[in-house]
Parts: structure tokens; C-alpha cells; sequence
């Protein structure tokens, strides 16, 4: 989702709801260590649902164009 920002593929209008929480989230998001493997997701302490949610839609939207 980050190389989509990045390649301004997606982006988040000013007035959507929901911007700064999702903006909260992505500044908390991380790679975490699980065992011998690490995984995508908030910093204890943090939330990831909107994260994780419009990373969701993007993968269905750049798979459906």
C-alpha cells in the first residue's frame, strides 16, 4: 500500500472521513516480530483496522483494473 502512495496510485482526499485516523494508524504500523517470522501490523498499543482495511480495498482494486 505504501509503494501505491508512493507511485500516487492511491491517494486520500482531504475531506474523507476517517483520514487522520487512518493517517494515526499508518505511523503506528510496522513489521513485528512473531517468533522466527515478522508480521505486518500496529505497535502494541495501537490499532490497524483502517490500515488494514484500505489496503484490502487497493489489492481488490488494482486487481480489478
Amino acid at each position: 500500500m505504501l509503494s501505491m502512495i508512493a507511485c500516487n496510485e492511491l491517494a486520500v482526499d482531504p475531506q474523507a472521513p476517517g483520514r487522520d485516523l487512518l493517517k494515526s494508524e499508518m505511523k503506528a504500523f510496522a513489521y513485528m516480530p512473531n517468533g522466527r517470522f515478522r508480521k505486518m501490523e500496529a505497535k502494541t498499543g495501537h490499532h490497524d483496522d483502517a490500515v488494514m482495511a484500505t489496503a484490502l480495498a487497493a489489492l481488490v482494486a488494482r486487481k480489478a483494473a
